[in-house]
């Protein structure tokens, strides 16, 4: 209900008007006035008060749009929930946004085109709070609930994202997904290390070790791969032969495309406690444009044999 008194518009409601705030003074010229065209108010203050009160904004179709309440209430027409502070709807009764007044913080929703309520997408709140809509549980900060951060801009000035100040820091995992990489204007201090993303099986996590497998007749104590940060193969291998290997042995895992080399061989040569003997084969790692991973040296011997190190892979 609109209630007007002499400088201001009073929409209550209760239906009753208020009484004047202490130190008010009665102006001199009412305080509205006919606007310019039927359908127009025009006024000098605005002040809603009272159980439901609020300012509830509709389009055309008389969907609520917005609504601008001091406490939690619903909207006189479509009797739609409307959380204390400014709130934003989709046309069908769902929350875009929450300015929330009571809860010093500000809230942003999935649009699912529907009356549907859509998941929490962004948080900005001052202390750790519950989102109103949704129920989630809100730390204090800035948090993108999505899982996406975007940057468009022109070419010519690139998107950044800044950390700055003492203790300042990236909280989980980090993707980038630049083919033509990324340049950082000073050094990276990790104060764990810098680990590759796995290729495979865990999409969009950090790499690990991965199992060469057996070795036929041979004791394999260690036997091991991954990709290091600087894209190339690393390889920990130590294994045992007692007298009875071929002179080519290849570990029963394959190696899947990421980790093969592109064009050629690589040859390295590895460590090995047998004395050295005339004739005898050079140890070697053959790792191959197949993904094989074998062990060449001099058939029917004892040896142990070792290769620690990394590989280019183009």
């Amino acid at each position: 209900m609109l209630n007007v008194v002499p400088g201001a518009v009073l929409m209550a409601g209760t239906g009753r008007t208020s009484a004047a705030p202490a130190g008010y003074v009665e102006p001199s010229q009412p305080g509205v006035a006919a606007g310019p065209t039927a359908g127009i108010l025009r006024a000098n203050k605005v002040i809603i008060t009272g159980a439901g009160g609020g300012e509830f904004i509709y389009d055309a179709a008389g969907n609520l749009r917005s609504a601008n309440v001091g406490a939690n209430t619903t909207d006189p027409i479509q009797g739609i929930t409307c959380f204390q502070g400014f709130s934003t709807f989709n046309g069908f009764g769902a929350v875009i946004t929450l300015l929330s007044t009571s809860l010093a913080a500000y809230f942003q929703y999935v649009d699912q085109g529907s009356a549907v309520q859509g998941n929490l997408s962004l948080s900005q709140a001052s202390r750790p709070v519950t989102d109103p809509v949704t129920s989630q549980a809100v730390p204090a900060g800035e948090q993108i609930w999505n899982g996406t951060l975007q940057f468009i801009t022109p070419v010519a000035h690139p998107g950044s994202i800044g950390v700055s100040g003492a203790g300042a820091f990236f909280l989980g995992f980090m993707l980038f997904q630049q083919s033509a990489g990324y340049v950082f204007d000073t050094q990276i201090v990790a104060s764990g290390f810098i680990a590759a993303q796995n290729p495979a099986p865990a999409a969009n996590s950090a790499e690990v070790w991965h199992s060469l497998g057996t070795l036929a007749l041979y004791t394999v104590n260690t036997g091991r791969y991954r990709l290091t940060s600087e894209g190339e193969l690393e390889l920990d291998i130590v294994v045992t032969s007692a007298g009875a290997n071929a002179s080519s042995t290849a570990f029963s895992t394959t190696l899947a495309a990421p980790y093969v080399p592109i064009t050629v061989n690589r040859n390295p040569a590895m460590g090995t406690n047998r004395p050295v003997t005339a004739g005898d084969v050079s140890p070697r790692l053959v790792v191959s444009v197949a993904g094989l991973v074998s062990v060449v040296q001099t058939a029917n011997v004892t040896a142990t044999l070792s290769y620690q190190g990394v590989l280019p892979l183009n």
